[in-house]
């Protein structure tokens, strides 16, 4: 059970790399906006590996600092203006909530924030105060990407463009990993984002998150 949660961690880690990779080449202008795709990608190449995965909607944020560490804030996505349709998604899968957008997501706003943390986090967890996920749809296993043709046909080709990523990729970029509580905690003193999110966990003056 240990190797197959191990070999999960890291298929599902390399996984969400190479869709992050293939976004931000499809999508240069606003890959941080098209995470629909990246989910859809992570959860069909996880089954096809024999695991079970799940597409989540819903809203999100992460609290960041800046690079300079004058400021910190949230950042994410809340909302949506379309029916039965989220502002962000993410995958579950092996009861982890699994989320690599958070890589892209200096490129949704004009501040200059540190580099974010992968999601791996676990589900028998709560949430901490640092990073919010609110669940607002869930799409069933055999449901289709869309109603509209086009971005079915897009969500068909970005999994098989990260299917031969894959089979390509040999070295990935080694992101900082959020997989559980005590990662914060733990961290090195260089992580600036890990020390900023302790920070905003032990000091309640603070203020509430977002949701």
């Amino acid at each position: 059970m240990r190797v197959r949660n191990l070999n999960h961690r890291n298929l599902s880690i390399k996984i969400a790399l190479v869709a992050n990779r293939e976004l931000q080449n499809r999508f240069p202008e606003n890959a941080g906006q098209r995470c629909m795709y990246g989910a859809f990608a992570l959860a069909h190449l996880l089954r096809e590996r024999g695991f079970e995965a799940t597409v989540v909607g819903g809203d999100f944020a992460i609290f960041a600092p800046t690079r300079d560490g004058r400021f910190a804030a949230f950042h994410g996505f809340r909302g949506s203006s379309e029916p039965g349709t989220a502002s962000h998604y993410w995958v579950e899968t092996a009861d982890r909530v699994v989320d690599a957008s958070t890589l892209l997501l200096h490129k949704t706003t004009d501040q200059n924030i540190v580099r974010l943390p992968v999601v791996y986090w676990p589900l028998a967890e709560a949430f901490p105060r640092y990073i919010r996920y609110m669940e607002r749809m869930r799409a069933r296993k055999d449901a289709e990407f869309s109603t509209v043709l086009e971005q079915r046909e897009m969500a068909a080709t970005v999994v098989d463009a990260c299917r031969r990523r894959l089979s390509k990729a040999s070295m990935l970029s080694k992101p900082a990993i959020l997989d559980g509580p005590g990662y914060v905690f733990g961290a090195k003193a260089k992580d600036s984002w890990a020390n900023s999110a302790a920070e905003f966990e032990a000091d309640l003056n603070y203020g509430a998150p977002p949701f």
